[in-house]
This record gives structure tokens, C-alpha cells and sequence, in this order.
């Protein structure tokens, strides 16, 4: 999602929302994009949905041949 220039977002508090949600956040530029990186935990119940979904893709792709 492009929001502006980078020029335009300086002075901006990036970081501001994710730290009222208790997340330590970072920002990054590359190849003249801004961004901004989220340090959280993952839940247990999303780590169950991702083992989840990758055994049946797995399941799926070992299925077809």
C-alpha cells in the first residue's frame, strides 16, 4: 500500500500504535521504502492454525502424485 513519499512521513510517530498495544516496534528503509516492523508473539491458537494449514498443503501436494 503506497502512502506517499518518504519525505512525507518524516517527523511521523511510525511506532506510536504498536507501542499503545505493548508491541516493540522498528522501522526500516530499503530501496526507499519505509518500514515498519512489528515484535510480537505469535498465540498458541495461531501457531496450531498455521501447523494446521501446512500438514494439509503438505498432505495435499503429497496426495496428487
Amino acid at each position: 500500500m503506497a502512502v506517499g513519499e518518504l519525505k512525507d512521513a518524516s517527523g511521523v510517530p511510525l511506532g506510536r500504535p504498536g507501542a499503545r498495544m505493548g508491541w516493540k516496534t522498528t522501522t526500516h528503509l530499503t530501496k526507499g521504502r519505509l518500514f515498519v516492523l512489528g515484535e510480537r508473539g505469535v498465540s498458541a491458537e495461531i501457531e496450531q492454525r498455521a501447523a494446521d494449514a501446512a500438514a494439509a498443503v503438505a498432505r495435499a501436494w503429497r496426495d496428487r502424485r
